[in-house]
């Protein structure tokens, strides 16, 4: 039996026909030719599997060259093919997802009994086994991290990169339905333009997912509406760093910025409530921001310890601590910022200065509103019935994935989510190619 493969309907056959020989016998038997690396004589294009292009044409002759009746069942075709090397890549999660080999295999099934020919054209994944494996359920960090024994955590992650051993030309597999929370990587050396650095999905079903996330359900401790809970984990602090050229930059310190609650996320607590309510600030001292005054009276040290933010200029807010809140006067302490990054010349307030309260147990009135104390790591949710069943995530990282000062760099069919600052922070680097799959944001 002679085989041969058509690319453009019919018009052309490969000129590198596959000769398969067999014993004719009334029993069912299968018959494979070419295989994983065999290309039939010419270079294929995707195009070229279409089902209007791709044509099967087999002779049956007997050991003379003698046309001969032969009655066949199926036909299967696999094809094998790898991924191009370099450059941007977009791989659908479940389909998309590991490299596969050139080549063309075909298996004929041979009944006695019955005739019947159908084309059966294929996708066959054939695992990298050059590249790294992880797989958050299944894995674990004492595997050798290829695709039958991948490793588990970022962390082992962060480990190869930072020896070197992710380098030009590797790439980096993450299981789908594999979940990394808490996440925070560092990319800090490069690729090449012929063989970038890789990160993409594997496997099928939902993109992986990496979160600046970290789990603090349950146990709380209730007192009265407010339920508290401390965990040592939690950051101290959190950083903003804007630079204002390669060596010189404003390190600002920045709040959590929201907090879910069984997939919603809540604000920090904030007095007034609507969305753009403020108090007016009546009076306010010479320098701008040692203290205000508002006329509206609360109970002396009722806001001590909050954080206001306030219009100090036209263009912009200021955010402050209060040391003391004494007579309906706020008086202020650098607060978050700090003297450094809010150093500038008072220009006078505007004409409507105006305030609001924020991060403070007296502003916490509605469900879901909270605080954080950074110096005990402690959050502060508001209830009126428990949530020690409710699923609450805070962010703790600045960025889920840093890449600074590396090029050539691809990142794919990920799904990353929710770090305090963004999801990936990019930092005078080339030729960086993301694409990433958005399924939602807890």
């Amino acid at each position: 039996m002679d085989v041969e493969i058509s690319w453009d309907g019919g018009a052309s056959y490969t000129s590198s026909a596959h000769e398969v020989q067999t014993t004719i016998a009334f029993t069912d038997e299968v018959l494979t030719c070419g295989g994983a690396a065999d290309t039939w004589g010419r270079a294929w294009t995707a195009g070229n599997f279409s089902n209007a292009n791709f044509r099967l044409r087999l002779t049956f002759t007997d050991a003379g060259g003698t046309p001969w009746y032969s009655e066949l069942d199926h036909v299967q075709v696999n094809v094998y093919y790898t991924e191009e090397v370099g450059g941007g890549y977009s791989p659908v999660p479940g389909r998309d997802v590991l490299p596969y080999k050139k080549g063309i295999q075909l298996v004929a099934l041979k009944n006695g009994d019955s005739l019947y020919m159908k084309k059966n054209l294929s996708e066959v994944y054939v695992p990298d086994a050059l590249g790294i494996y992880f797989d958050s359920q299944l894995g674990n960090d004492g595997n050798a991290g290829t695709f039958s024994s991948p490793y588990q955590t970022i962390s082992k992650l962060q480990t190869l990169i930072t020896a070197h051993t992710v380098t030009a030309g590797t790439t980096v597999y993450l299981k789908c339905g594999s979940r990394w929370d808490g996440t925070t990587l560092t990319i800090d050396h490069s690729g090449t333009s012929g063989d970038h650095i890789r990160f993409r999905p594997y496997g099928t079903g939902a993109a992986p997912i990496l979160t600046g996330l970290k789990n603090i359900s349950g146990s709380w401790t209730q007192a009265g509406n407010h339920w508290t809970k401390t965990d040592a984990s939690l950051p101290a602090s959190m950083s903003i760093v804007v630079r204002s050229s390669p060596t010189a930059y404003w390190t600002f310190q920045e709040i959590l910025p929201f907090v879910f609650i069984d997939g919603v996320p809540y604000n920090v607590s904030k007095f007034p409530n609507a969305a753009r309510a403020y108090h007016t600030i009546s009076a306010v001292s010479s320098d701008g921001y040692s203290y205000f005054d508002c006329i509206i009276g609360w109970a002396d040290g009722y806001w001590t310890g909050a954080e206001v933010m306030y219009n100090s200029v036209n263009w912009g807010m200021s955010r402050r601590t209060v040391s003391s809140y004494t007579s309906g006067r706020f008086n202020l302490t650098p607060g978050s910022y700090g003297a450094t990054a809010e150093s500038y010349s008072y220009m006078g307030f505007p004409s409507n200065p105006c305030f609001f309260i924020t991060n403070h147990y007296n502003a916490q009135d509605n469900y879901g509103e909270w605080t954080y104390n950074y110096s005990t790591k402690t959050i502060d949710i508001y209830s009126a019935t428990s949530i020690n069943s409710k699923a609450i995530y805070a962010p703790v990282q600045d960025y889920v994935i840093k890449i600074d000062n590396a090029d050539y760099i691809d990142i794919s069919g990920l799904d990353i989510r929710s770090g305090i600052i963004a999801g990936i922070y990019v930092y005078q680097s080339d030729n960086i190619n993301i694409d990433l799959v958005m399924q939602g944001f807890l």
